[in-house]
């Protein structure tokens, strides 16, 4: 995303069209809203790049706003509230682009990125749009549902799922059209064999069709598979091993059970990214356009992806901040 920031839209308008349209068409541009700025600061996101104001505007390929200055004259407190949010909006944009431009009719000034990287960036990028299953029982009850626990969702999960659905639509409205397209009706989706996932995928999009991914099934629990943090720090055999975990910030190994070997988070971050470079490879490869994967595995699917796409930006994030409440989304845009 080019980000160009100027006293007025005219001014960044007449700065597209002498340096960008050579590389991109006017329907690849969009005007930072007041509307926006509000929906922004009523998201109260601990973090931009979870806020779905911000991951609304990754695709397209110019965004353009103007600078909120101070005036002589007395403002009214709601005038001073809309500078305020529009402000904070700008900042949480600028740091997400690849290039921000000081824009006016006849200078401008380059303060972040290259405008020739950032045109080859835009090229080269792919999208990913990454669903956490709706509700099981084992979330209802804080438990840790791993590769192992295969389950449907509860009937509060599936009763949440319509607005869910309406969320995203709302999202998806914002973006451009061709994305809109592949968003609202997607031709194929991306899954974890989970039932949990495969399910929430079906009720998304009925009419998909959905392939099915066995690596991008959630974290093997070893002996954690099923209970609760509170039943763990009950049991008297396996709270020094669940204590010893937690304290290793889940980087430690789980403990094997009978049936599972047990995962670090470092071995299911590598094994989940990897698949999913994998699907975004064959789609950057192929002719669907825009390149979009679509994505409906676990909590800890959303993690170890986002966490993991390049170019990797300083980030007050955690690998834990990047999930969401069941049958939430990620939007993101990455390099490949």
């Amino acid at each position: 995303m080019i980000f160009l920031l100027g006293k007025s839209q005219e001014g960044c308008l007449k700065f597209f069209n002498l340096r960008l349209s050579k590389y991109f068409s006017r329907d690849s541009i969009r005007a930072v809203t007041a509307a926006d700025a509000k929906d922004f600061a009523l998201e109260k996101s601990n973090f931009h790049e979870k806020s779905h104001v911000c991951q609304s505007f990754l695709p397209w390929q110019v965004v353009i706003s103007t600078e909120e200055g101070c005036s002589l004259l007395p403002l009214s407190n709601e005038k001073i509230r809309s500078r305020e949010e529009k402000g904070r909006l700008n900042i949480a944009l600028a740091s997400m682009a690849d290039c921000v431009i000081l824009a006016g009719e006849k200078i401008y000034k380059v303060i972040k990125g290259s405008i020739s990287l950032a045109i080859k960036r835009e090229r080269k990028k792919v999208y990913v749009l990454c669903f956490r299953h709706g509700s099981t029982p084992s979330n209802e009850r804080h438990a840790y549902a791993g590769r192992l626990t295969d389950e449907e969702l509860s009937k509060a999960g599936i009763e949440k799922i319509p607005d869910a659905k309406k969320d995203f639509s709302n999202f998806a409205k914002n973006l451009p059209s061709e994305f809109q397209n592949e968003l609202l009706s997607p031709q194929k989706i991306f899954s974890s064999p989970l039932q949990r996932a495969v399910q929430t995928a079906k009720l998304f999009f009925p009419d998909a069709k959905i392939q099915t991914v066995k690596k991008l099934a959630e974290m093997d629990f070893g002996l954690f598979e099923g209970f609760s943090s509170a039943e763990l720090f009950k049991d008297k055999k396996l709270k020094p091993l669940y204590q010893k975990w937690v304290d290793s910030l889940c980087e430690s190994k789980c403990p094997p059970s009978a049936d599972s070997s047990g995962e670090s988070k470092s071995e299911f971050t590598k094994r989940t990214f990897k698949a999913f470079k994998k699907i975004a490879l064959k789609v950057k490869k192929s002719k669907i356009r825009p390149p979009l994967v679509i994505i409906f595995a676990h909590g800890g699917s959303q993690c170890a992806i986002f966490s993991s796409l390049p170019p990797k930006k300083k980030s007050k994030m955690t690998y834990f901040d990047w999930q969401t409440a069941n049958a939430g989304f990620l939007f993101g845009a990455f390099t490949l």
